[in-house]
């Protein structure tokens, strides 16, 4: 089983991919106009677990009051998952409700479900880490070079 820091870090890799790659094919006046596109692109998957989804579906369900306090955009996530999840039973009806979720979330989800502000965070820091690396690596590189010259 995955943690939920797993999808996070998976989500993160793919939405700075896709806001490269949005980047490279169109020109943007601000950032925040890359990011609003970005988190608004298909997205590899749904980062959800298919154990969080099957809970989350139940609620949905039986009428459970506790998706009302969710926020609107994992809100919205779910009521997606929600409507693929009918659409699959209709097709497979013999199938489980856990083996029909597990089908969904790993197939592409129409949007990554973040706010742009959130997309933002998430990657001005990624940039960060990123940046972070490369330094590492040169550090590396320079005492590499630094004890090649000494011998």
């Amino acid at each position: 089983m995955r943690t939920q820091n797993e999808f996070h870090e998976e989500r993160d890799k793919d939405l700075w991919h896709t806001y490269l790659q949005v980047c490279e094919n169109e020109m943007y006046s601000n950032g925040m106009d890359a990011v609003r596109r970005s988190v608004q692109h298909e997205a590899p998957r749904f980062y959800v677990s298919d154990e969080r989804a099957v809970r989350v579906l139940s609620w949905m369900m039986n009428g459970d009051e506790r998706m009302e306090r969710m926020m609107p955009k994992r809100r919205e996530m779910f009521h997606e998952i929600y409507r693929r999840t009918m659409a699959l039973r209709a097709q497979h009806p013999g199938s489980s409700l856990t083996e029909l979720v597990r089908r969904v979330v790993c197939r592409p989800a129409p949007e990554y479900y973040l706010t742009p502000k959130s997309g933002y965070m998430i990657l001005r820091q990624m940039r960060r880490r990123r940046r972070s690396e490369k330094m590492k690596q040169l550090l590396v590189h320079v005492k590499r070079l630094q004890n090649n010259l000494e011998d």
